[in-house]
């Protein structure tokens, strides 16, 4: 025994000087890399809010509140009085500019300022229009897919964007002129043609947007405003107008072209509100009234369960109610004949329980097969009480 514990103790012993000294060895190897590699950690070269969690996202740029929605539409309506200012003050600066710088500042032309504004308010109204597109695919209701016609939009504005800086309208006068239209004739079938594509483009933007309708309301004075340009394009109108013909249509452009921009805005705004809960809208379908006739017959079908108006002995709970007052009142009339009308007959508890139960179970909807076993065992009681 003694020489099996003297051996025991020498394996362990053996085994504690081998953990010892593992133990030192790893230890010498963690100074060595401690020592080769410096205990400074690298430095990131931008913190946590410069990666993609920490940037704005796009519909961040949709002014949702009210203050950031009236800041735009003032620098958009301050830009707009800044035009009409240096177009009416270039007349009297002609001695100090060449004819290029005035017509820089100009009500419209290609190279102008006014033209310049135009051209980026369409070319955001396209990335809003963009940004609807990317919520709107996501709307549960919208089954015949409505939500593909803002990528057109966007398309059309970029293409808008694009006349105001190169001059696609002299393309199409110089194609009505091969075509024979020459004259006071071309310009009538390409104002035409404009006229009814703006009518069909603003009659289903309504559609599109007549939920809201602040947005419907700007569409319809984008309509005024760019048939107000057109007709100025119209012979007989130009001549009428001659000196104000220019900033007549140069106006109309620049507030067109504000309208757009602005129903876009409020239409985005009105789709990031509804889309994160905040504008509660009910289906057409709940706001229309209930049909009489359908609550009636629904009414009547509740009445006529067997379970809630008749009992199974075919009596019905009114007549139950009105036999039992008939029978107390009689019951009260006897005894104060006896007493000589000194004494009033006092209710039993028990019957006024039953009466109690028996109204509580005759104005449920819906009876369970054991309230209509203790509604049988109520009239019963009833019945043998008479």
């Amino acid at each position: 025994m003694a020489i099996g514990r003297n051996q025991s103790r020498r394996n362990r012993v053996f085994l504690d000087e081998s953990l010892k000294s593992s133990l030192a060895d790893l230890e010498s190897l963690a100074d060595a890399a401690v020592s080769s590699n410096p205990s400074t950690p690298e430095k990131k070269a931008y913190s946590i809010a410069g990666q993609r969690d920490g940037q704005m996202k796009t519909t961040d740029l949709i002014p949702i509140g009210a203050k950031p929605l009236a800041i735009v539409v003032m620098l958009c309506i301050a830009m707009i009085a800044l035009i009409n200012f240096l177009a009416i003050k270039s007349g009297s600066w002609e001695s100090w500019l060449s004819p290029a710088a005035l017509h820089s500042i100009s009500y419209s032309g290609v190279g102008s300022l006014s033209n310049w504004f135009s051209s980026l308010l369409l070319l955001i109204t396209g990335m809003a229009s963009l940004q609807i597109y990317g919520m709107r695919r996501h709307r549960c209701d919208d089954y015949s897919g409505n939500y593909r016609i803002w990528l057109w939009m966007a398309a059309l504005f970029v293409l808008a964007s694009f006349n105001f800086v190169v001059d696609i309208r002299a393309v199409f006068g110089s194609l009505t002129n091969a075509a024979g239209y020459s004259g006071s004739r071309g310009i009538t079938i390409v104002l035409i043609a404009k006229f009814v594509a703006l009518s069909a483009l603003v009659v289903r933007g309504i559609f599109e947007i007549r939920a809201s309708r602040m947005a419907m309301i700007a569409v319809v004075l984008v309509w005024v405003a760019y048939s107000s340009a057109m007709a100025t394009q119209i012979p007989v109108i130009h001549d009428t107008l001659v000196s104000n013909n220019e900033i007549v249509y140069g106006n109309s452009v620049l507030i067109g072209t504000f309208m757009t921009f602005i129903s876009v805005m409020i239409y985005a705004r009105f789709v990031y509100l509804h889309a994160n809960g905040m504008i509660q809208m009910s289906p057409a379908n709940q706001n229309e009234q209930p049909n009489r006739k359908t609550v009636s017959r629904k009414k009547s079908e509740v009445l006529d369960q067997p379970a809630v108006s008749r009992t199974l002995t075919g009596q019905s709970a009114e007549e139950i109610l009105s036999s039992k007052s008939k029978k107390v009142k009689n019951s009260n009339s006897a005894e104060l004949d006896r007493l000589g009308g000194n004494s009033e007959f006092p209710k039993s508890d028990a019957e006024s329980a039953a009466t109690e139960e028996i109204l509580s179970l005759s104005s449920a909807t819906e009876l369970s097969k054991s309230e209509r076993r203790r509604l049988k065992k109520l009239q019963n009681r009833e019945n043998r009480a008479a």
